[in-house]
């Protein structure tokens, strides 16, 4: 990169410096945009069956053992998540511009459900958030809300890798997808020297100690890495303009990941710091 993208990219990634353009990476105006601040004051890649989306879990439902070896985290929450099935809750509050262009709630198949979408990934990220809880990803940053959307936009992306790009994985929009913002992707933006942190914040991070969810720092970290990969995605097109077109968050995001995962088995060096430390049902 050039002096003038590099400085750009770092004072646009500093967790400490984040500003309101990472909530404007995508146009607002479009009624299928992801990164909504919505201004009112999503690794499994499976093929889809024409099957109900999760079966209702009767009586008392699924108990930890306590004899196990280790507790699943939020366990109670995990499997309210998992029994969210095609009866769709309805949400009795004034829908958002965005929610009010969606289609009604569909039936229990999840073909139809991407047949709904037409082809619009954007439509169906949003359509996942809105008829499912588990799906909702949003929090409040700076008088705002924030809504990352990570697990409905995995969802889809799966979709698209897994067909690629063909079928039912075929989407008109799939750039308008975000990188998918997690623990893992933070800390190897921050080991390639994309990220910096404060030390208050190193702090935490190499002491392993736990970031609450919805706390400034978590939504710093998650929304500093959406625009720094989104950066990254327009440094490579104006370096490589006949990728124009081909290269997406999405694609960066896999490549990211994979190399964090390799970096963490020693493969091509180690990891700079451990990654953030949050109990969420999110990602």
């Amino acid at each position: 990169m050039e002096s003038s993208a590099t400085d750009e990219l770092q004072h646009a990634s500093s967790v400490d410096n984040v500003t309101k353009d990472a909530a404007a990476v995508r146009d607002m105006n479009n009624p299928n945009a992801l990164m909504a601040d919505s201004l009112d004051d999503s690794r499994d890649g499976e093929t889809p069956e024409a099957t109900a989306w999760a079966a209702e879990i009767e009586g008392p439902g699924p108990t930890q053992s306590e004899n196990a070896e280790e507790q699943l985290p939020a366990f109670e929450t995990q499997t309210q998540a998992a029994s969210e099935s095609d009866h769709m809750p309805q949400d009795h509050a004034q829908p958002s511009p965005i929610e009010a262009s969606l289609p009604p709630p569909p039936d229990s198949s999840v073909i139809r459900l991407i047949e709904q979408a037409n082809h619009s990934a954007g439509k169906l990220v949003n359509l996942l958030a809105q008829h499912f809880p588990c799906f909702r990803d949003e929090t409040r940053f700076d008088g705002r809300k924030v809504r990352f959307l990570k697990r409905a936009q995995i969802f889809v992306a799966d979709l698209w890798a897994a067909f690629s790009g063909t079928g039912y994985g075929a989407f008109d929009d799939i750039e308008c997808l975000t990188m998918f913002a997690d623990y893992r992707v933070p800390q190897m933006l921050h080991t390639l020297g994309v990220l910096s942190y404060s030390p208050p914040l190193l702090y935490r991070l190499r002491d392993k100690n736990e970031i609450p969810s919805g706390h400034s720092w978590e939504v710093q970290l998650r929304g500093c890495s959406i625009w720094a990969v989104e950066l990254i995605r327009r440094e490579i097109g104006r370096q490589h303009p006949e990728a124009e077109g081909e290269v997406n968050a999405v694609l960066i995001d896999f490549f990211l990941y994979d190399l964090a995962k390799e970096r963490e088995r020693g493969v091509g060096g180690g990891l700079e710091v451990p990654h953030h430390r949050t109990r969420s049902i999110w990602y």
